[in-house]
């Protein structure tokens, strides 16, 4: 038989004052360690921080690594027009000689 509740199921002194004290070593458990779980308040713990964390760097690594491809497919498109234009002026160069004076 649970002495520390009535029989309606609420809480005798006794067992109010141990039930609040698990309560605050629970919510001072979640506040050092963290805890997956958004708490009552709406604070998020340590733990779910340093997971959003986590994901923004490889968001992050991830982003910068495709800025990095999209520079160096930029560069190369260029090298690219810029060498198509020079054969094109060295053949408008050769049209007079083939057409003759």
């Amino acid at each position: 038989m649970d002495h520390q509740r009535h029989k309606d199921g609420s809480f005798n002194d006794e067992g109010e004052v141990k039930f609040n004290e698990l309560k605050k070593m629970h919510e001072k458990e979640i506040q050092e360690k963290g805890h997956p779980m958004v708490a009552k308040d709406g604070k998020k713990g340590k733990a779910e921080f340093e997971a959003e964390i986590e994901q923004l760097r490889g968001d992050n690594t991830a982003m910068q690594a495709k800025l990095e491809f999209l520079i160096a497919e930029n560069q190369r498109k260029e090298k690219a027009a810029r060498e198509n234009e020079e054969a094109l002026e060295k053949k408008l160069e050769l049209i007079p000689n083939t057409l003759g004076p």
